[in-house]
Formats: structure tokens, C-alpha cells, sequence
């Protein structure tokens, strides 16, 4: 059930996640928010990351906090 929600279905979503990236960097999450709060989770199963950002501000706060801090993990932890 994990493998199909994970793998590209229609463009870039699987059932559920996002699925995105090239390499050790292929990944899937999910993000969402409303006004006053937002939450995004990345996971990128080859390099062992599970990334999850839960903000109290609105859209894209949570988002814009994540990828800062995928943007400086390391290839390999």
C-alpha cells in the first residue's frame, strides 16, 4: 500500500503525497495550512531524512523554513 501511495500516479502526485526529486534526493510529502497555521513533511527514504515543519503562521511559512533546511543537508547523513 506504501509503494502506491509513494509512487508517481498522475504527474507528480502519488495517492495521498507529492512525489518529486531525482536520484537519493527522490521523495515524497505533503504539505497544508490554513490562516494561522501551516505543516509540510518531506521524506527522502534513500538518504534516511524525515523532514517536518509545523509553523503557527500562515501558508507558505512552513514551507519556506523547510527548504531552507533541506538546501543545507548533507548527500549522505
Amino acid at each position: 500500500m506504501l509503494d502506491q501511495a509513494i509512487s508517481t500516479q498522475f504527474q507528480m502526485f502519488g495517492f495521498g503525497f507529492v512525489v518529486a526529486g531525482e536520484g537519493n534526493w527522490k521523495g515524497f510529502g505533503h504539505n497544508g495550512g490554513a490562516p494561522g497555521m501551516s505543516g509540510d513533511l518531506h521524506v527522502f527514504p534513500r538518504l534516511g531524512y524525515v523532514l517536518v515543519s509545523l509553523s503557527n503562521l500562515d501558508p507558505p511559512a512552513s514551507t519556506r523554513s523547510l527548504e531552507f533546511i533541506e538546501a543545507r543537508l548533507p548527500e549522505a547523513p
